[in-house]
């Protein structure tokens, strides 16, 4: 069942939100430059924040979600899609 709020608008749908890192930062404010990279295979989305080791960037934290319909559904980030998809 589709939840509503009170206006009647459909609230049920969900999205992935990916913010915009500082590849090219002096300004590390504490934390590593890095990007993102979006890989989509099928239903599958993964999110690969890319991070500098110093020397070059390197795979970070990896994301994975599965569309069922018209939702998102986070999945375990075990596995290596990114690299199939992008043939790393």
């Amino acid at each position: 069942m589709r939840r509503r709020a009170a206006t009647g608008v459909d609230r049920s749908r969900r999205l992935i939100a990916v913010a915009a890192g500082t590849a090219i930062s002096k300004r590390l404010r504490g934390q590593p430059n890095g990007y993102n990279t979006i890989a989509f295979e099928g239903e599958d989305v993964a999110v690969t924040h890319r991070v500098w080791d110093g020397d070059a960037f390197v795979d970070g934290d990896v994301k994975r979600y599965h569309r069922a319909g018209i939702r998102f559904d986070e999945l375990p980030a075990f596995g290596a899609m990114p690299s199939e998809v992008f043939g790393r």
